[in-house]
C-alpha cells in the first residue's frame, strides 16, 4: 500500500503533477515526430546508414556541448534551461514542419535533428538536478519512475497513433504537432513556481569559469568509485535503448516485411513494457534488493536480444518488445542511484561528462553499423545489443563496490 499512496502522494503535488503533463504532452509528440522521420529517412534511403546519419545528427551536439551544458546546469536557474529547451525546441518542430511542406529534402531533415540535439543536450544536463530540486530525496525513486511511466505513456499514444496520423495527413502534420506538444510542455513549466524547487539544498552561487568548472567535475567523479561505477553502468544500459530504434526500423521493413502501422505498433510495445515495469520496478527493488534487481534485468535484456535477431514474426517481435520495455524499467532505478551518490552542486558537469560519452560511443556505433551493414544482414546486427548488455552485466558481477 505504501508504494502506492508515495506515487499518490507526489501526483497530488501540483508542481510535481504540471511536471508530469508536460512530460506527458512532450512524449507525444516525440512519438509522432521520431516516426515521421524516420519513415521519411527509410522511405528515400531504406538502410541502416540512413538512420545512422539521421541518429548521429542529434548525437553529435551532445558530444560537443554537453561539457558546457553541465557546467551551466550546476551554476544557472535549472527550471530556465529546461524552459529555454523546449522552447527552442517547440519553434524548431513548427518552422521546420512547414518548411518541409514547401521545400523537402532529406538533408532538412538532419538539419533538424542537429537543432534538436543542440536543445537536448541542454535539457538533459539539467533534468537530474532539477527532479531533486521538485521532489525530496526519499521520494525520488518514486518520482523518477513517475515520470518515466509519463513518458512512455505518451511514447505510446504517439507512436501508436503515428502510423494512422501521416497515412490519413503527412509527416509534416506529425512533426508540427510534436512542435505543439512542446509549446504545453513549456506552458506547464509556469505551474512550478520558484518555492517548489526546495528539495535539493543550498546550492553554491559561483562565477563561471567553463574550463576549470568543468576539470572540477571531472575530479570530483574520478575521485568516487561508487559514483563511477554507477555511471557507468547506466552508461552501457542507456546505450541498449538508444541503439535499438536504429535497429529497428530496416529490421521492420526488410525482415519483418512490416508496414508503418505496425512498425508504430512494436514500438508501442516497448513503452507498454516500461509503463508496467516502471509500476512494478520500485516495489521489486524495495523487496529483492537493487543489485539482485539490476543484474535480473540486465540478464533478461541480453537473453531477449539474442533471441529478437532471429525472429521472423511481427507478433513475436512486439512481444519481445515488451520484454525489453518491462526490463528497461531498471533505468530509474538506476537514475535514482547516482542522484543519491552525486553531490548537487555537480550533478550537471557529472551527468554531462556520461551524456558527452554516450555521445561519443554512439557516434562510433551508429557510423560503424552503417558500414557493417552493407556486409551483414540487420537482423545479425542485434548481436552488437547483445555484447553492450553483456558488458553492463560483467561490469556488475566485476564490480566490488558494496551496493
Amino acid at each position: 500500500m505504501s508504494h502506492f499512496k508515495n506515487r499518490i502522494d507526489l501526483l497530488k503535488n501540483p508542481p510535481f503533477f504540471a511536471y508530469t503533463v508536460g512530460f506527458l504532452f512532450a512524449a507525444i509528440g516525440n512519438g509522432l515526430g521520431y516516426i515521421a522521420m524516420s519513415w521519411i529517412v527509410v522511405t528515400h534511403h531504406s538502410d541502416v546508414a540512413a538512420m545512422a546519419i539521421l541518429m548521429a545528427c542529434f548525437w553529435a551536439p551532445n558530444v560537443i556541448l554537453s561539457p558546457m551544458m553541465g557546467v551551466l546546469a550546476d551554476r544557472l536557474s535549472l527550471k530556465s534551461i529546461i524552459f529555454i529547451s523546449n522552447v527552442a525546441r517547440a519553434s524548431v518542430f513548427i518552422i521546420f514542419s512547414f518548411y518541409l511542406k514547401h521545400h523537402f529534402n532529406v538533408n532538412t531533415v538532419y538539419l533538424m535533428m542537429i537543432c534538436i540535439g543542440t536543445s537536448f543536450s541542454a535539457f538533459y544536463s539539467a533534468a537530474l538536478g532539477f527532479m531533486r530540486e521538485l521532489v525530496p530525496e526519499n521520494k525520488l525513486m518514486y518520482a523518477n519512475s513517475t515520470i518515466d511511466i509519463m513518458y512512455e505513456a505518451g511514447n505510446i499514444i504517439g507512436m501508436g497513433s503515428a502510423g494512422l496520423l501521416i497515412a490519413w495527413t503527412s509527416n509534416e502534420t506529425a512533426i508540427l504537432l510534436n512542435g505543439i506538444a512542446f509549446i504545453i510542455a513549456t506552458v506547464s513549466l509556469f505551474f512550478i513556481p520558484k518555492k517548489a524547487l526546495c528539495h535539493g539544498g543550498e546550492r553554491i552561487q559561483q562565477k563561471i569559469k567553463m574550463l576549470q568548472d568543468y576539470k572540477d567535475g571531472l575530479h570530483y567523479l574520478l575521485k568516487r568509485k561508487k559514483l563511477l561505477s554507477i555511471y557507468l553502468i547506466q552508461l552501457l544500459i542507456f546505450l541498449t535503448f538508444l541503439t535499438t530504434p536504429l535497429l529497428l526500423v530496416p529490421f521492420s521493413k526488410t525482415i519483418l516485411k512490416a508496414t508503418v502501422e505496425q512498425f508504430g505498433i512494436i514500438e508501442a510495445c516497448a513503452s507498454i513494457g516500461i509503463v508496467i515495469g516502471g509500476i512494478l520496478m520500485p516495489w521489486i527493488a524495495e523487496s529483492a534488493g537493487f543489485f539482485r534487481v539490476l543484474l535480473f534485468f540486465s540478464s533478461v535484456l541480453c537473453s531477449t536480444f539474442i533471441i529478437f535477431g532471429y525472429n521472423h514474426s511481427i507478433t513475436i517481435a512486439a512481444g519481445l518488445y515488451f520484454i525489453i520495455g518491462f526490463s528497461g524499467a531498471v533505468w530509474p532505478l538506476i537514475i535514482t542511484k547516482a542522484q543519491s551518490l552525486t553531490a548537487i552542486d555537480f550533478q550537471g558537469r557529472v551527468q554531462s561528462t556520461f551524456n558527452s560519452l554516450s555521445g561519443v560511443m554512439m557516434l562510433i556505433f551508429y557510423f560503424s553499423t552503417g558500414w557493417i551493414g552493407t556486409h551483414f544482414a540487420v537482423n545479425h546486427l542485434y548481436w552488437i545489443e547483445v555484447v553492450i548488455t553483456g558488458l553492463a552485466i560483467l561490469f556488475l558481477v566485476k564490480s566490488d563496490v558494496e551496493w
